[in-house]
């Protein structure tokens, strides 16, 4: 454990600028930063008497053996908390394997609204994974990743918005968060995690994230954007970010589904037809009084409800309790039964897939986090508090979590016109492209993985790998 220098002075410095422009339309905010003398020199004496007047405890631990992995682990681990307010932040930091002082750092954040980013160290780009291969045992296994993006890149893995993960609050109004709010914490967290660790500062610095952290994610940017213009110390290396099959727009999310599994034959053309007349296009914003819209969503939900929705040809993952009938549209996931589901009950189901590999579905892996994360010892060599937390999920959406940015169109515009910021967006569908554009500067490289899952590098960690690799090399797709 160590302590180090917070930033709360400076974090009082940054609130108050921000709410002093928060009335101004979001591209003069940005434009105010840049014209404001005062406002940077008044936010570069509080980036230097933060660091003489302010301590707070920020813990980190090294950890050199997990339990499930045999022998030393072969990179370096680190775990830690940050506090951020009455938040108390949670992460693990991988060093890069390649060349740690000059590779890119990126922070990593998993969807959700409150997924804990150890999916996306486990199941999608960190180090180590779960060995499916090994048979399910009382305890799973753990083994390397061939095709760990943490070979190019230092990455910090953080469990955010509170209540994510390990991630917790140390009072009851602490519990609660929102998209602007959990952006601005990961903010003012990668401010005292860089302090922490000054080595750093000088790594080009990307921001990462899939499904969900496509709203929180350019946030963020905007965030550390406005603090470095306002001279925010420590000053932070933003060369970009990337996302993988992120939301962006709310509306255009749901306008944009419909219109999907249209094309791809799920729902016949009479039907899409009839919805699109009777919705007049939008089937977001609908009319509570326009029963033919209704009746013809409903239809499109029941034609579609048996479907996984993070890879359309791998089976639904669904169990009925007694009460419950298939047929009916209140059928519950496995991993929402979880947290009342014993260990030992866990890996029951598992040996029955193993079994039985026809029963099969993409949630079964998800028990093994389940399995591990609350073991008593896994916990003891992450060095979890205690108490803390009673059980840990991988998605926590029980969360109190407010969404209030529902499009952040607005913000990649802007970084598009202001900065010189690198972009990297990738999805997955049935044919694989790749474009780069490039704007006044920025960046933009849009890809596409062929036989990809929602969270991309799961589905197809060889190929993602490769993409990584050659973005964070600055070479075209």
């Amino acid at each position: 454990m160590y302590a180090y220098t917070s930033l709360w002075f400076s974090s009082l410095c940054s609130v108050l600028i921000i709410n002093m422009t928060a009335s101004l339309p979001l591209p003069q905010r940005l434009d105010a930063y840049h014209g404001s003398y005062k406002w940077v020199n008044w936010m570069s004496c509080c980036g230097l008497l933060l660091l003489v007047i302010s301590r707070t405890a920020v813990s980190q631990t090294v950890v050199t053996h997990l339990p499930g992995f045999q022998g030393t682990l072969p990179f370096k681990l680190e775990t830690g908390y940050i506090r951020v307010g009455d938040v108390e932040l949670f992460y693990y930091f991988v060093e890069s394997q390649g060349d740690p002082a000059n590779d890119p750092l990126m922070l990593w954040r998993s969807g959700g609204p409150g997924c804990s980013s150890f999916h996306g160290l486990i199941y999608e780009i960190g180090p180590i994974a779960f060995d499916f291969e090994a048979g399910n045992t009382s305890y799973p296994k753990l083994i390397l990743n061939k095709y760990a993006w943490t070979k190019m890149a230092n990455i910090i893995f953080l469990d955010a918005p509170v209540g994510a993960g390990f991630s917790y609050a140390t009072t009851t109004e602490g519990w609660s968060s929102s998209d602007t709010e959990s952006a601005m914490d990961s903010y003012e967290f990668l401010r005292k995690w860089l302090i922490g660790h000054p080595q750093f500062l000088g790594n080009p610095l990307y921001i990462g994230g899939d499904s969900y952290s496509g709203i929180p994610v350019p946030i963020i940017v905007y965030d550390i954007t406005q603090g470095n213009l306002a001279g925010q110390k420590p000053h932070i290396n933003l060369q970009g970010y990337a996302l993988g099959n992120p939301i962006t727009d709310e509306k255009n999310k749901v306008n944009s589904i419909i219109r999907y599994v249209h094309r791809v034959g799920f729902i016949p053309d009479e039907l899409y037809e009839s919805a699109k007349n009777s919705c007049n296009g939008d089937f977001y914003d609908v009319d509570p009084n326009n029963t033919q819209c209704l009746e013809d969503l409903l239809l499109i939900y029941e034609c579609t409800m048996n479907l996984f929705t993070q890879h359309i040809l791998e089976p639904q993952c669904a169990l009925s309790t007694p009460e419950e009938d298939n047929s009916k549209a209140n059928r519950r996931l496995l991993e929402d039964l979880l947290p009342n589901i014993s260990n030992s009950s866990m890996i029951d189901v598992l040996r029955l897939t193993d079994q039985h590999r026809d029963l099969w579905c993409r949630y079964y892996n998800y028990i093994l986090s389940n399995t591990w994360a609350n073991n008593p010892a896994v916990r003891e060599a992450l060095d979890i508090r205690n108490g803390t937390k009673a059980e840990w999920m991988r998605c926590n959406y029980s969360i109190s979590y407010t969404k209030n940015v529902n499009s952040v169109v607005e913000y990649h515009r802007i970084f598009s016109t202001t900065t010189n910021y690198r972009v990297l967006v990738y999805r997955y569908v049935e044919v694989y492209t790749c474009d780069t554009c490039v704007v006044t500067g920025y960046t933009l490289t849009f890809a596409t993985i062929r036989g990809g899952g929602h969270t991309v590098p799961e589905y197809r960690p060889k190929e993602s790998f490769a993409m990584a690799k050659r973005w964070f090399a600055h070479y075209f797709l």
